[in-house]
């Protein structure tokens, strides 16, 4: 363990290592949304001109997104953004998807046009990972349908899972929960108090393959406390954050495998510092954090990988759970991947969630998106970071 006196200079000698040109981004929820974003406004290719003062080249490489929806849901009158319908979570099932992703095309030529995100150009190619749970009650499975026949129309290179029944849930296997049979509702392993649709249904047997999982698993509410468990990750036998790295940064580059992360380098730091605007305008937290991999010491080729949490999930609802147990970090050790997890406000204002509809204002989902150009600094200023080890 690096001693606290010497800390600051460790994590910045380390950070200075890491290569910025280019990232891959993921996210989960609300995060989903923003990790999309992310991908059309700085999926620029290598070449691109530099965004504006302070960004550097930071370019989404790939993307993975987890329940969310197709870019421009927003635009829906009935999108769920504003109190009317929710057809960007819950749609009717007859909702003409077709017919909403080619107005969603129009918005997207439009800020292309403007500017306003990356020529729709530089987008093909690009690896995407897509993830819906068959029983996802929150964004329902057609809504991210619509989200890979989007993307597949632009010429990205789309894999995705459709196939296991999870609810709104990070998923795992039984490497990350070594105990599945054990009850714990305070992790992703055992019975989660079994009530609603989950109720009754088995769990995972040991070392099972998501094609063998029960007919019913992820997040499901636990009676005595009457919402739904926090962290919402759960073992449904697939190691879906292995799947999405090897994806998004080919598998020749995860040749170290999956080890296990060392909580002591999951490190805190003042995101403050590049939101620009005070908290009730950028609504993100005080706090974001940073895995710094221990090989990053001595590597001269330690990747970025920025992670969006889900609504609800940051430090100060899950405290450091999510960041440590939904496996990105275990795959991160042992292959030099520096993991950022920026941090929204813990707020009812947001739902506490990251702004996908353009609370932030309207070019919240563009280069100029007062979020994503947050985390642009944090990752063009990497090498600058000042962090302490997490809890404090």
């Amino acid at each position: 363990m690096v001693a606290l006196s010497n800390l600051r200079a460790w994590v910045c000698l380390v950070l200075a290592a890491a290569h910025v040109d280019g990232y891959i981004v993921s996210g989960f929820s609300s995060g989903a949304n923003v990790a999309i974003n992310t991908l059309f406004a700085f999926g620029c290719p290598a070449d691109a001109e530099v965004p504006r003062p302070g960004l550097s080249r930071t370019c989404a490489e790939g993307m993975m997104a987890l329940g969310g929806s197709p870019y421009g849901c927003n635009i829906l009158p009935d999108s769920g953004a504003t109190g009317k319908g929710n057809v960007c979570g819950t749609p009717p099932k007859n909702e003409n998807w077709t017919a909403h992703n080619i107005r969603f095309l129009k918005y997207i030529e439009g800020r292309e046009k403007a500017g306003l995100i990356a020529p729709l150009s530089s987008l093909r190619g690009k690896p995407v990972f897509l993830y819906s749970g068959l029983h996802d009650s929150i964004v329902n499975q057609p809504v991210m349908r619509a989200l890979n026949a989007q993307l597949l129309q632009l010429g990205l290179n789309v894999t995705s899972i459709f196939d296991v029944p999870s609810e709104h849930a990070w998923i795992v296997d039984d490497f990350t929960c070594p105990n599945p049979r054990t009850p714990q509702l305070s992790s992703c392993c055992g019975d989660k108090g079994i009530v609603g649709q989950c109720e009754s249904e088995p769990i995972p047997p040991l070392n099972a393959s998501a094609v063998h999982a029960p007919t019913c698993c992820g997040s499901c509410a636990d009676g005595s406390v009457g919402g739904w468990w926090r962290p919402p990750i759960n073992n449904c036998g697939l190691d879906l954050s292995g799947a999405v790295l090897k994806k998004l940064l080919g598998a020749s580059s995860l040749e170290g495998g999956r080890g296990r992360r060392l909580p002591a380098r999951l490190l805190s730091f003042n995101q403050t510092v590049y939101t620009e605007v005070s908290a009730n305008v950028s609504f993100m937290d005080e706090a974001a954090f940073l895995y710094v991999p221990s090989g990053c010491s001595v590597s001269d080729d330690c990747v970025i990988h920025v992670h969006y949490h889900c609504c609800d999930c940051n430090w100060r609802s899950a405290g450091e759970q999510y960041m440590l147990d939904n496996a990105l970090l275990d795959w991160a050790e042992t292959n030099r991947i520096i993991t950022l997890f920026p941090q929204a406000l813990n707020s009812d204002v947001t739902g506490h969630c990251w702004d996908w509809y353009g609370q932030t204002g309207e070019n919240f989902d563009t280069k100029r998106g007062l979020q994503l150009n947050a985390v642009g600094r944090m990752i063009a200023n990497v090498s600058r970071i000042t962090a302490v080890p997490w809890p404090q």
